[in-house]
């Protein structure tokens, strides 16, 4: 009889650490497939103040008036926010997940355009071309912020950029140079926009104009 019970104990024995084994693995597995799925955030603080307290209908007023001047602060946080809407609207991948998250209307892209700079890209053959991508090119933008200037007589903004272009194995490296002109600015206070164009966009910067000059 103490022979069985032993035996049992042993068999239990394997049976719980086969199961703590096969508990871990699975854990591993879903930590994983987690850490895949889940957006990559970046989180970025910004003061502003809320005038209403109806979170769907929210006045931004911020602490204080933003101009797009050469050497402001204005101009620091437009050059921020000019070089990741290029960067957004020139990368182009093969997967359309990637290019709804940058093109999409939840994108930053959508929300930091004017309405009518977002609807001619939505119309454009860039737009359509860039979710079907029949070449397979992937391309990812070189911006340097030395080479984003503001004329503030013409009250524009010139870019210059390098586009890194491959096929979709990473081969057939070739680079294409592109300035851009771009019109923008800080919309007036206060500044009424939802909550997910909030969280997008709260200082309110727009680009009003992005085009292509040869």
């Amino acid at each position: 009889m103490k022979k069985i019970d032993e035996q049992r104990y042993l068999w239990l024995l394997r049976v719980f650490g086969i199961f703590m084994v096969l508990s871990l693995i699975l854990n591993l597995i879903l930590l994983f497939s987690f850490n895949k799925i889940s957006p990559q955030t970046k989180w970025e603080a910004f003061f502003v103040e809320a005038q209403d307290d109806n979170i769907e209908n929210l006045y931004i007023q911020r602490t204080s008036n933003l101009n797009i001047y050469q050497n402001s602060i204005g101009s620091q946080i437009a050059k921020t926010y000019i070089t990741q809407y290029i960067i957004e609207r020139e990368s182009l991948y093969t997967n359309p997940i990637i290019m709804k998250n940058l093109w999409g209307p939840e994108s930053n892209l959508f929300f930091l355009s004017s309405e009518n700079v977002y609807k001619d890209f939505y119309n454009s053959p860039d737009f359509r071309n860039g979710f079907l991508n029949p070449s397979k090119q992937i391309i990812t933008v070189s911006v340097n912020p030395d080479d984003i200037q503001y004329h503030s007589g013409l009250n524009l903004w010139e870019a210059f950029i390098t586009l890194n272009i491959t096929d979709q194995f990473g081969l057939n490296k070739k680079t294409e140079v592109k300035k851009i002109q771009i019109k923008a600015k800080f919309l007036e206070t206060p500044y009424k926009k939802n909550a997910k164009a909030m969280w997008k966009n709260p200082l309110g910067f727009v680009i009003e104009e992005y085009k292509y000059i040869k």
